[in-house]
């Protein structure tokens, strides 16, 4: 619902990585499943079903300047660092601010691609794990 037709835009979302604040960041996205297989006996109909493992992952892009605060973070190397939480926070005026945290991710993938007129030189596009659930607005998405 939005407050005087204010609805929440890029401008209220804040993101805090082992850092701080990030500031120089430009895109995040994250995601979670869990598979459901029906369950078949005799007969044509399930009698059931089974549940996979729970699975989220997620990626985001920074500016090199925000990924140079954030690689002392990391410790000695890019991929053995200790797992670390993004907190994801929405906040419009007038409305309670929704917070989704992801507790414990791990850097999985790192992209940097570079162009003639590029006015963000060095980006970073990092992919990760998600090593616990993700809490959506403070409901988990699965339990432990």
């Amino acid at each position: 619902m939005s407050v005087n037709g204010k609805m929440y835009d890029w401008e209220d979302l804040s993101v805090n990585l082992p850092q701080g604040v990030a500031i120089n960041i430009t895109a995040i996205s994250y995601s979670d499943s869990q598979p459901i297989t029906a369950r078949y006996g005799k007969g044509g109909v399930a009698h059931g079903y089974g549940t996979g493992n729970y699975e989220a992952s997620g990626s985001m892009t920074i500016d090199l300047e925000e990924w140079e605060r954030l690689t002392p973070h990391l410790g000695s190397t890019i991929y053995d660092h200790d797992p670390f939480p993004i907190t994801a926070s929405y906040a419009n005026s007038g409305k309670a601010t929704v917070t989704d945290k992801l507790p414990a991710i791990k850097i999985t993938k790192v992209s940097t691609s570079n162009s003639q007129g590029s006015e963000n030189a060095g980006a970073k596009d990092i992919e990760f794990s998600c090593i616990k659930p993700i809490n959506y607005g403070g409901k988990p998405a699965k339990r432990k």
